[in-house]
């Protein structure tokens, strides 16, 4: 598991967040262009489907970034 909390826009706008969110799970959530945050101690894998397949994106713990993608899935690891 990963300790912290995962920093999102969802597609309509709203200011989401993921805690302590499960390690090696799938997260299943609708990621917006926006501001990303990475409040875990674990490096969080981002996808543009939502089975994880599509080749992945990585922040590492603590990282912040403007993204212009849309993602539709996470999976967080150390």
């Amino acid at each position: 598991m990963a300790t912290g909390a995962f920093y999102y826009q969802d597609n309509i706008g709203n200011q989401r967040k993921l805690n302590d969110p499960n390690g090696y799970e799938l997260h299943r959530v609708v990621m917006a262009a926006g501001e990303l945050y990475n409040a875990t101690d674990a490096t969080v894998t981002l996808y543009a489907d939502s089975d994880g397949w599509s080749g992945g994106d990585t922040m590492g713990p603590g990282d912040r970034k403007y993204s212009h993608a849309v993602y539709m899935s996470c999976r967080f690891g150390h």
